[in-house]
């Protein structure tokens, strides 16, 4: 999701011209819960974060086109075609607008800005609450930042942790490798992130996805308020701050409905809301 300290900025004087990203730490939200041998207390997500080239996107009098060639991409796309795979009939058709599964800038917009939304619900009876799929791409001053996100959220039947693999991309630094020792960034993306990133997919579908849990009515309720604080949140300070500078009013306002929509927070009560995250 993206942050508003995603920006770009320009070298020190003596540094070469290269443009250069800056990225705040980021916020622990648990540990990754493994077997069941350790249980954590909260939830937790996996974050994946690289840097990369910054592309280009059409002009004004061109089609929309959203899907920028960025590596990463593609690694999410496989990621998220195998968590479907695997999760199959728990996973509803996504039922996400045209105009908000392609968008890009409108009036109010900085006019270079280009995105995507999937979401699909899990089915009744299931772990799954939803599976979502962005993607945003930013032209600013000095380059460009492309970020990729797939979530896959467990509702109040477990208290495994949800599944958040998150992709940055910008110009981050240039690294003099020697003769010979040069190595493309797509072949890193395409090859060593990929390879963990399957790995990492792997571990949650194997150990958290399908996992039920035993609990006390006190501690559900605990979670399930905690649950909706960090969806709350993670609207208020990653995208209603950042998607109408991006995108103008008008759009931004439908994507973020839509994401809403799926985190159980737009037009209902608390009581709907905790049958959403039970997923009855």
């Amino acid at each position: 999701m993206l942050r508003p300290e995603h920006h770009l900025r320009s070298p020190p004087a003596t540094s070469p011209a290269h443009s250069t990203i800056s990225y705040p730490p980021l916020r622990h939200r648990g540990a990754f819960r493994l077997p069941r041998a350790a249980p954590p207390q909260l939830r937790g997500a996996v974050r994946a974060c690289a840097p990369a080239s910054a592309s280009s996107v059409p002009g004004a009098t061109a089609p929309l086109e959203v899907e920028v060639a960025v590596a990463h991409r593609e690694v999410a796309r496989e990621l998220a075609s195998r968590a479907e795979a695997r999760l199959g009939a728990r996973l509803l058709p996504s039922a996400v607008p045209p105009d908000v599964a392609k968008f890009r800038s409108g009036g109010g917009g900085a006019g270079n800005a280009v995105g995507s939304l999937d979401v699909r619900r899990g089915a009744p009876g299931s772990t799954i609450d939803f599976m979502l799929q962005s993607s945003l791409h930013c032209k600013v001053p000095n380059g460009a930042i492309d970020i990729t996100s797939l979530l896959i959220f467990l509702n109040a039947s477990t208290d495994a942790p949800h599944f958040l693999m998150e992709f940055i991309q910008a110009i981050l630094m240039s690294i003099d490798c020697g003769q010979g020792g040069e190595g493309t960034l797509e072949e890193i993306v395409r090859g060593q992130l990929a390879t963990a990133a399957r790995a990492l997919l792997q571990i949650w579908l194997d150990s958290c996805a399908d996992h039920t849990s035993e609990m006390e009515e006190g501690e559900r309720e605990n979670m399930i308020k905690r649950d909706q604080i960090v969806r709350s949140k993670s609207i208020e300070v990653d995208l209603t701050s950042n998607l109408p500078r991006m995108f103008g009013p008008d759009v931004a306002d439908r994507v973020i409905a839509e994401i809403q929509k799926a985190f159980g927070l737009l037009g209902s009560t608390e009581a709907e809301q905790k049958m959403q995250l039970f997923n009855l």
